[in-house]
């Protein structure tokens, strides 16, 4: 008997954690290939340092 896999053939083994999504199991460590290949998501790196309190670029700080 084969151990299950999420819908990218990623192992789900004992005490690993996963997600069902419209009855498709996604394995945590494939969460990456799900936002890119299923949502169209892309991925991004930002180059600089935040700096205490910036969110997402907007200065927070009177909050």
């Amino acid at each position: 008997m084969n151990p299950p896999t999420d819908m990218f053939g990623k192992v789900i083994g004992v005490g690993d954690v996963f997600f069902v999504v419209n009855n498709k199991s996604i394995h945590l460590d494939s969460m990456e290939d799900y936002f890119i290949e299923v949502l169209g998501a892309t991925v991004h790196e930002r180059k600089k340092s935040l700096t205490a309190g910036t969110v997402n670029d907007n200065n927070k700080s009177h909050q």
